[in-house]
């Protein structure tokens, strides 16, 4: 993974026991619905803090429902694309389908991802200074393929105008992750290590939510065998 994703240094954090809250400040004044109710979230492991998260806690944290209202997963890469006239490197990400869901932003055109389409055909979801710049602005790009590393993927989408997260991304594609892969955990089981965003329930007050997020860090905790357990900082 590259770090492309907004830098967190200086932001106001959360610390409990090994899981983070990280209010994400450097996101408001990019058009993000209630961008005060999104926060990174991050986790500390073994001998200490990671950058991101873990899969297997991603699909944890979208079912505790008292602290979030839904929760992304994701990570960064560099794809080839064929291009038009040369070939080109273009910055990407994998995505889970509730990562634009948490950001609340709608395609400028057609859809974003949906649940289960992770082993469905490549997909891709445009960002919009790729499609005008690379792709002429064309209104009839939906249901056209793009070759990425030498793959056809089928476009769904185009974001809007100013929707950069991670910054600079071009494309989007089905993060290739599923539940029945990363739980339960095992130590014999390699964790996949991504990034997390996350939407606050809008029914958590504020001064609840120190309490609120220590319970969900208990319940993870619950869910490690012993020789995999969050250190307790």
């Amino acid at each position: 993974m590259d770090h492309r994703h907004a830098d967190a240094g200086g932001l106001h954090r959360r610390q409990y026991h090994g899981l983070y809250l990280v209010n994400s400040i450097l996101l408001r004044p990019l058009p993000y619905a209630d961008p005060g109710g999104l926060y990174w979230v991050t986790e500390r492991t073994g001998g200490g803090g990671i950058e991101g998260g873990v899969g297997a806690d991603y699909y944890s944290l979208r079912k505790m429902r008292q602290l979030f209202a839904e929760v992304g997963a994701y990570d960064t890469l560099t794809l080839n694309w064929s291009g038009v006239e040369k070939p080109e490197q273009l910055d990407a990400a994998q995505v889970t389908p509730s990562f634009f869901g948490v950001l609340g932003v709608r395609p400028r055109i057609g859809r974003y991802l949906v649940e289960g389409e992770e082993d469905r055909d490549p997909l891709a979801v445009l960002s919009y200074s790729f499609w005008r710049n690379r792709l002429g602005s064309d209104p009839a790009i939906v249901g056209k393929t793009i070759t990425l590393d030498g793959t056809a993927h089928n476009v769904i989408g185009v974001m809007p105008q100013g929707f950069d997260y991670p910054h600079g991304t071009q494309v989007w594609r089905p993060l290739p992750m599923r539940e029945s892969t990363e739980l339960p955990h095992a130590a014999t089981r390699r964790m996949r290590r991504v990034y997390m965003i996350a939407r606050i329930s809008p029914a958590i007050p504020a001064e609840a939510l120190d309490g609120e997020l220590e319970n969900v860090t208990r319940s993870i905790r619950a869910e490690y065998p012993k020789e995999l357990a969050l250190t307790i900082s």
